[in-house]
């Protein structure tokens, strides 16, 4: 959640935000060996966590970043 949170925060934040975010994706896919990009963000989004709670707390924290990341410009 924290790492979802600091991404968001980059793509707001920073000049260029955006791009080294999906830098960052892009470079995690590579070495966690993921098919896609953003495999583990669709994957947390569909995940049920122990309680109600958490689950929802995962959830709103994945569709913050993907929300950054839309209206933070241009995708590469």
């Amino acid at each position: 959640i924290l790492c979802y949170e600091i991404l968001a925060g980059i793509c707001l934040i920073s000049p260029n935000g955006q791009q080294k975010v999906l830098h960052a994706i892009t470079e995690a896919r590579e070495i966690l060996g993921e098919r896609t990009r953003f495999q583990r963000l669709v994957d947390d989004i569909y995940r049920n966590y122990g309680n109600d709670r958490e689950t929802d707390r995962v959830r709103t924290t994945a569709m913050s970043l993907i929300n950054a990341l839309l209206s933070s410009g241009p995708a590469e």
